[in-house]
């Protein structure tokens, strides 16, 4: 443990070298048009509206709305992100972005399209199942266990929250989907992602876009970073993408997505945003 007589209060001066990669002085979003910039920030204006409206909780549905109220917020905030790394002209991290905000959507649309509420009841215990795993995982890893959990004496605290986890997932609410859940692989109830995407009828959104970004996500793409090269002398992609033909493709996709989603949530609370907020909402995008 570290004692206040061992800190040391002070000041560090040096010459680092820099290269401006990222051309932070002179972003990519000049590139962009003005109503692109303008209809990507009202976008997420809109969710943050819709998310500050449609967040209460239905006694009959409560576990849904919860869920759907969460992945709206991490659907905000995904979206922002996209935005944000765009404008800077980081294609390849707000591409791993949109392919969160892809996973956001399979859930809400397995989520919303379930009468029974069985799918949200599921993804909910499924968070609870991951979270006690998790818990119990770094308590079993020596390394983990006597290093780090016990250099910030925090051994007692991961044991309550994965016990505190173990008894959510006990809960009467999830009875009916707790024994399913333990025997399978995903909360969904399909293979894998490929086949929850299909029965969305998303089968080219997995292929084109969400598979392909897991390359990026999982850091297993070296090749994208070169350009070419001839063994001894190897040209790399600049950091930064400036053309806007591929940067606004991204953002656009990423908020019509948004847009739909934000519908979806709308349309299953049954909130009026507009007269909650007493604003009037129009967006055209061409």
């Amino acid at each position: 443990m570290v004692s206040d007589e061992d800190v040391i209060f002070g000041t560090i001066s040096a010459s680092v070298p820099a290269a401006d990669l990222f051309g932070r002085n002179n972003p990519a979003s000049l590139e962009l048009s003005d109503d692109a910039r303008r209809i990507a920030l009202q976008v997420v204006d809109y969710g943050c509206a819709l998310f500050s409206v449609a967040t209460s909780v239905r006694a009959e549905r409560r576990v849904r709305d919860l869920v759907t109220a969460a992945l709206l917020r991490r659907a905000v905030i995904t979206l922002e992100g996209v935005r944000s790394l765009t404008f800077a002209g980081l294609m390849e991290p707000a591409l791993a972005s949109a392919r969160t905000l892809q996973d956001i959507e399979l859930a809400l649309k397995h989520v919303l399209r379930d009468e029974t509420d069985q799918k949200a009841h599921a993804l909910a215990a499924s968070h609870f199942l991951q979270y006690k795993r998790h818990g119990q995982d770094m308590l079993s890893n020596s390394p983990t266990r006597e290093g780090t959990l016990a250099e910030g004496d925090r051994v007692d605290e991961v044991r309550r929250v994965a016990k505190n986890y173990a008894s959510l997932l006990e809960s009467p609410v999830f009875d009916g989907v707790r024994a399913q859940l333990l025997k399978q692989r995903n909360w969904h109830g399909y293979a894998g992602a490929e086949d929850a995407f299909a029965a969305l009828g998303l089968d080219s959104e997995y292929f084109m876009t969400y598979d392909t970004a897991s390359w990026f996500v999982h850091g297993s793409n070296i090749d994208h970073d070169m350009v070419d090269g001839d063994g001894q002398q190897v040209t790399f992609r600049a950091f930064v993408e400036r053309d806007p033909s591929r940067t606004r493709n991204v953002l656009g996709l990423s908020l019509l997505k948004s847009l739909e989603l934000f519908e979806l949530v709308a349309e299953d609370t049954g909130v009026d945003v507009d007269a909650a907020t007493g604003a009037e909402a129009t967006v055209q995008i061409d």
